[in-house]
């Protein structure tokens, strides 16, 4: 037996062509390496620069997986003969081997390749009966190898060659679809029974569509009486197959025709033909048109597309060409329904197309394959736009073939021609039908299961439960000439996840819809408001659900093995199964019994069994099937990175199920971006989901699109989830979508109903809920100012106890931190960070709370927060949170800050040592040691001890300071001169020095001198002749004033004292040291006794240090500049 399959690229050009281009992409999108052929007999030399591509391998349930990594998309073929599998690339390219792909897997053993310079041929020794299945996922090729032939795929091939030996298959009555033109058919093919018999409808199907092999001839047995050498009697599916013949003689020149291009499609060029169609006189009417989707109990009558005994009319088809994609329409029909066009657009990566149905209203839709044609239904007559389609041709090549539509007096029927291996999806998005052909597997999301039945009414039946159904329509399929029944859904992901055969009806797999193959006239198909019922008067069913293609990744109900009603027997048999089992074969029955577990929800069991496995087998941690269990039990034990370690390896990529716990994953992380983007690739597949764990992938979306104000998302997927019967759901997962509603509602302004939620599920018996929905609560109740800030932290602070996890204490604590610090609570929002950050890590993380303390630090200490606040409080507030006080200057600053209020509170130790730390451990550089020695000389001066201030000068005396510091040190040091009444030295430091600040201090060195002429004389200099402005006089010219003239007094200076008495009368009438001016200047004589009093009045320490925090300010700019 002999495999051929064709997966063509982009594009139609000549292979020779279109191999160099892919060659030329390849080696621009990977490094070009020189290198020898992994083969003897390949065309390459050594010499040649060649790409390589990547190539993986994993073990997968029931199948081995391959995975070559292309940057750019390569046609390939796949052909098996016997025990050899190739597949053949047109490109020239080197594949890299993984280790695990070079030493064989299960179902494959000596991988090799041989290039020439066009084609790279990769082959395989497999099994016999091995079965290959290859398709698209962007860029990259998958290639799974079953290691047997499935089934239903015999089955399907001898049923139609049973049809086809009984004459039930009618030759096609419609226009010609691509596979019937002469391009598309090998010259060199014979036409003969013999060359068409070894490609049958069900194999051509099976080649192109499901990638089932195809045999390689007809034996005389398998032919039949009834075929005659008329292509008529052989129906075209898509693109038929090369016969084994011509596959085996002459493969290139196959490829060159099926590739070859066809000079003829252009737009402009239309090809007419006359055709009978019937004439419908009959206008439609509304009412008997479609049954009300809550309707009648059964649908009175039903639709055919060609009724006998019609009046007949000519009807003008046009095919329309257009570089490799047939449209044809059917100008002369009219329809009442409106007007349906259609938007064409690419998925990202290029995993697909999209076909977006712009109609007047959602209407019941169905869509299915059959036969390489995809088949979409709409209920109700339309008028069809196709201007869209034909616009988006090149977005269609390589996937569609030709669109054609189909009569039906009370339907709009689109048939496309498409490529194989691409799976349907049909949904609504905003509005609107979307059908997207891709290349990854696909389910419906709510699955519809067929169930036997017996009752009276209708005796033994098959019923398929659904709901909003449309009119049932039967039209022809013209490919095989057979009829098919249709029942349109209005709920969107409503199909078959798989084929169903009973002995008298087929029930075909749908995206969309209900579509049935009636095998007996004797068949009746009955509507119902709440399903579908098919019958017959003698109806048996011939066998269960056909065998699937591939098995699921991720398949609980397959691992329950039962109900939950049989867990204890059924885990005694597989105990008991793994307890008699060899050595060799213990982790055959672990694996069985550990995926039970895990079904019934039992991770921990699970995990144990797996480590047993891993324990006598380690390479199985290298296979997809495991990795994905593991994954998913270290998920509901909520060890989220153990579960991403798994699920996020390398070799699950591609796996649909696994994009749904990523997603999961992702969502539980808080990367809500990547949830939604792991969801979107995975969707496809939630139908196969119970309805709880469905429930919980679709809570985790809903959660991730609101947090990323995805609104339209969040909306569609709640509607889905609240079609699903809560019969079926945990409580907890209705309360849940009831408070995501309410969020929603919150979000979009409607505030309501919001509260409507939020009070309905504060009310639940789920405390966690509970919890979520009252704080909620109070969030809009703080927004609308119907409650105060001290209300709003009353009830906050309650509910910190009302649920204990990391996630809500969290959310509480972040919002508790920001009314505290609106209300100035400080050490309360400390508390509450610090809480946060101990006991909760990740939330602490994801609400800042580590950078919040620190900034809330800088705020009070750095930008000045805390002088609003006593300094004793301020003080003891730095002490308590020290440890946030940030490295490098910001930080010297803040504890060069806190001195001034330690200087306020009379704490000069406190300050000094403050002081002495920053010196000897905080800064590194010697002048800002020195400067910082300055500022501790100063304190020391206020704390009476001018020894430890000069001690300090000298011990930090460096060379080469600034010359700013120079001055500082040089001020403080003769201050300290001065306090120690060593005068003259005092005035030496100060020689040459005609700066201010040395003016100063010669006034306070000549008044410690006593030396009341130079007193009198610095004064007029410092005062200068502010009173000509009558400027007010700050607290530090006062003193000099009231020093002049207690010199003036001692020296008896009557002149003096009245012209001060008149220059600064005004100015000193209120204020400091007022009265004392008022007593030196009233031209009385005073006794040394009141002279010595206002002496010693001005001589107070509070005066020192009002002249030394006036110092202070002068130069704290400088000191800070310095450091």
């Amino acid at each position: 037996m002999k495999y051929f399959n064709k997966v063509s690229g982009v594009g139609r050009m000549s292979y020779t062509v279109k191999s160099t281009v892919v060659a030329a992409l390849l080696m621009t999108a990977l490094p070009a390496l020189a290198g020898s052929a992994t083969s003897a007999n390949s065309a390459v030399t050594a010499s040649q620069a060649q790409a390589q591509v990547p190539v993986r391998g994993s073990e997968q349930n029931g199948f081995t997986r391959l995975i070559f990594d292309f940057p750019v998309e390569v046609p390939f073929q796949v052909v098996k003969t016997g025990t050899t599998l190739e597949v053949i690339f047109e490109a020239s390219f080197q594949p890299a081997f993984t280790g695990a792909v070079q030493s064989g897997m299960t179902n494959f053993t000596a991988p090799s390749s041989v290039g020439t310079t066009t084609t790279t041929t990769v082959r395989f020794t497999v099994n016999a009966e091995a079965y290959p299945r290859q398709y698209r996922r962007g860029t990259s090729v998958y290639l799974d190898i079953y290691p047997v032939t499935p089934a239903f795929v015999r089955d399907r091939t001898r049923r139609m060659r049973e049809r086809l030996a009984q004459g039930t298959v009618r030759p096609q009555v419609t226009s010609p679809t691509p596979a019937q033109t002469s391009s598309s058919r090998p010259a060199s093919t014979p036409d003969t029974a013999e060359a068409r018999t070894a490609a049958t409808p069900e194999e051509s199907n099976a080649a192109t569509t499901q990638g089932a092999p195809a045999t390689s001839g007809a034996t005389p047995e398998n032919r039949t009486e009834n075929q005659s050498t008329s292509d008529a009697n052989v129906p075209p599916v898509g693109d038929e197959p090369p016969s084994a013949a011509a596959a085996v003689k002459k493969p290139d020149e196959e490829i060159i025709q099926k590739e070859k291009p066809k000079q003829d499609r252009d737009l402009s060029n239309l090809v007419s033909t006359t055709e009978l169609k019937p004439k419908d006189d009959k206008k439609p009417q509304d009412d008997k048109k479609k049954e009300a989707l809550e309707g009648p109990e059964y649908t009175q009558g039903e639709s055919k597309a060609v009724t006998d005994g019609q009046d007949m009319d000519v009807q003008l088809t046009v095919t329309k060409k257009s570089k490799g994609v047939i449209f044809e329409t059917n100008d002369g029909i009219a329809g009442s329904g409106g007007t349906l066009s259609v938007d064409v657009n690419s998925l990202p990566d290029l995993s697909g197309v999209s076909f977006i149905f712009n109609m007047p209203g959602i209407v019941p839709a169905a869509a299915f394959e059959r036969y390489g044609n995809l088949w979409i239904v709409f209920d109700g007559k339309m008028n069809i736009d196709d201007r869209g389609m034909l616009e988006a041709k090149k977005i269609l090549e390589g996937r569609v073939q030709g669109v054609y539509p189909v009569e039906h007096k009370d339907a709009t029927i689109l048939r496309m021609a498409i490529t194989a291996n691409q799976n349907i999806v049909m949904e609504v998005i905003e509005d609107r039908w979307v059908l997207q052909l891709k290349d990854t597997p696909t389910r419906p999301r709510f699955p519809l299961l067929p169930q036997r039945r017996n009752d009276t009414l209708n005796g033994n039946h098959i019923f398929v439960e659904a709901n909003q159904i449309g009119n049932k329509l039967t039209f022809e399929d013209p490919t095989i000439g057979d009829e098919v029944v249709v029942l349109p859904l209005l709920g969107m992901g409503r199909g078959l996840s798989s084929k169903r055969d009973y002995a008298e009806a087929i029930l075909m797999k749908t995206a969309q819809g209900i579509a049935i193959e009636p095998l007996s006239d004797k068949v009746i198909i009955n509507r119902f408001r709440t399903g579908v019922a098919i019958k017959t008067e003698v109806l048996s069913k011939v066998g269960e659900m056909s065998a699937i293609l591939a098995q699921k990744l991720v398949d609980f109900d397959a691992w329950r093995i039962g109900s939950t009603r049989d867990y204890k027997k059924n885990r005694a048999r597989l105990m008991l199964k793994l307890s008699l089992a060899e050595r060799k074969q213990r982790n055959k029955y672990r694996w069985d019994l550990a995926r039970f577990y895990l079904a019934h929800n039992r991770p921990t069991e699970s995990l144990g069994l797996l480590g047993l496995m891993v324990e006598d087998d380690p390479t199985i941690e290298r296979k997809g099937d495991f990795l994905a269990v593991r994954g998913i039990a270290n998920y509901r034990m909520g060890r989220m990175a153990e579960s991403g370690a798994d699920l996020f390896k390398t070799t699950l990529n591609g796996e649909q199920d696994i994009e749904l716990w990523r997603a999961k994953i992702k969502e539980s992380r808080g990367a809500f971006k990547d949830t939604l983007d792991h969801y979107r690739r995975g969707k496809d597949v939630i139908g196969g989901y119970v309805p709880a764990d469905r429930a919980s992938i679709q809570l985790a979306v809903i959660r991730a699109a609101l947090a990323e104000e995805n609104f339209r998302m969040a909306q569609q997927e709640l509607d889905l989830f609240q079609e699903m019967k809560t019969d079926n759901l945990r409580e907890r997962q209705v309360t849940e979508g009831k408070y995501l509603r309410g969020k929603l509602a919150e979000a979009q302004g409607r505030q309501s109903e919001a509260l409507g939620y939020f009070d309905e599920v504060s009310s639940s018996l789920d405390r966690r809920l509970s919890a979520y929905a009252r704080f909620s609560r109070v969030m809009h109740n703080l927004k609308m100012k119907d409650i105060s800030d001290d209300e709003a932290i009353a009830e906050l602070e309650r509910l910190s106890f009302a649920w204990r996890g990391p996630k809500f204490e969290g959310l509480v604590k972040s919002k508790l931190v920001e009314l505290y610090e609106q209300k100035k609570h400080y050490n309360m929002a400390f508390d509450a960070l610090k809480y946060g950050t101990i006991y909760f890590r990740s939330e602490a993380t994801k609400h800042r709370f580590p950078e919040r303390m620190r900034n809330l630090f800088k705020r009070l200490f750095l930008n000045g927060e805390a002088n609003s606040l006593p300094a004793s409080r301020a003080v003891a507030m730095f002490f308590q949170y020290q440890e946030h006080n940030p490295k490098g200057p910001d930080g010297d600053r803040i504890v060069i800050n806190l001195v001034d209020r330690l200087e306020q509170m009379d704490l000069l130790d406190d300050a000094a040592n403050l002081y002495l730390h920053l010196i000897t451990t905080r800064v590194e550089t010697q002048s800002a040691k020195a400067s910082l020695a300055a500022d501790l000389a100063r304190v020391y001066i206020l704390d009476k001890k001018p020894e430890k201030s000069l001690d300090i000068i000298r011990a930090t005396k460096q060379m080469g300071l600034p010359e700013d510091i120079i001055d500082k040190r040089r001020w403080v040091e003769a201050k300290a001169l001065i306090e120690l009444g060593r005068y003259e030295e005092a005035e030496v430091h100060l020689e040459d020095d005609g700066s201010s600040m040395a003016k100063e201090l010669r006034a306070d060195l000549y008044w410690g001198a006593q030396d009341y002429e130079q007193v009198v004389t610095s004064t007029r200099v410092l005062l200068g002749d502010s009173w000509r402005r009558n400027e007010m006089l700050d607290s530090k010219s006062r003193l000099f004033l009231i020093r002049s003239c207690i010199a003036m007094a001692f020296n008896r200076d009557r002149e003096g004292l009245k012209e001060m008495r008149d220059r600064y009368g005004l100015q000193m009438r209120v204020g400091d040291l007022n009265t004392a001016f008022e007593l030196l200047t009233n031209q009385e004589d005073l006794s040394g006794g009141e002279l010595n009093s206002i002496v010693e009045q001005i001589a107070s320490i509070n005066k020192l240090r009002t002249f030394m925090r006036d110092y202070n300010k002068d130069f704290s700019d400088k000191s800070a500049q310095s450091q």
